[in-house]
C-alpha cells in the first residue's frame, strides 16, 4: 500500500514502454508483489510466460490495468518467484530504500541466482537521490552490484 497510485503508475507505463522494445523471440514475465508475488497469466496455454509481440502487449496491459498498490510488502517472496523463471534479466522496483532482508537472506538469493540473471533494482523516493556510484548506500544498491546488475533511484516528486 506505501506505493500509491504516483509511483505505481509510473511503474507502469514505464513497464508497457520497455515491451515495446521486445520482438516476438523475446519472452517475459511481470510479478507484482504485496505479501505474496502474484505472477500475471499468459493466456498462451503451456506456459507462464509472455512473448514480445502485440497480443501479448495488450494482454499484459489489460491485466495491468486492475493492479493496486494493496497490502504489505514482502521482498523475498517476490524475488524468489522471479528466480523460478530462470530469467536473463530481472528488473526489481520497489518503494523500499531497504529490503529489510537480513544477511544469509540476500547471499541465499544471490547464491540461488548464481550469475543466471542480472538483477536491477529501481527504487521509488520522496527525497533526492542520495547514491554514490561507488558507494552503495543501501541494500538495494548492494544487491543489485552482488547479481551483476544496476542501481536507480526514481524520485516520485518529479513525477507529478
Amino acid at each position: 500500500g506505501s506505493m500509491d497510485s504516483r509511483p505505481l503508475q509510473q511503474a507502469k507505463v514505464e513497464l508497457m514502454r520497455s515491451l515495446e522494445n521486445l520482438d516476438a523471440t523475446q519472452q517475459f514475465q511481470v510479478i507484482f508483489y504485496n505479501t505474496q508475488a502474484i505472477p500475471l497469466v499468459a493466456r498462451s496455454r503451456g506456459t507462464d510466460m509472455f512473448r514480445g509481440n502485440d497480443l501479448h502487449r495488450m494482454d499484459v496491459e489489460r491485466q495491468l490495468e486492475i493492479i493496486e498498490a494493496d497490502g504489505g510488502t514482502s521482498h523475498l517472496n517476490a524475488l524468489e518467484a522471479a528466480l523460478k523463471y530462470n530469467a536473463d534479466v530481472i528488473f526489481f522496483l520497489t518503494d523500499a530504500d531497504d529490503l529489510n532482508l537480513n544477511a544469509q537472506q540476500l547471499a541465499d538469493i544471490t547464491r540461488r541466482n548464481n550469475g543466471g540473471a542480472r538483477i536491477h533494482c529501481i527504487e521509488f523516493g520522496s527525497s533526492p537521490d542520495l547514491s554514490r556510484p561507488r558507494t552503495p548506500r543501501n541494500s538495494l544498491q548492494r544487491f543489485a552490484e552482488q547479481n551483476g546488475g544496476t542501481y536507480r533511484y526514481i524520485n516520485v516528486s518529479d513525477l507529478r
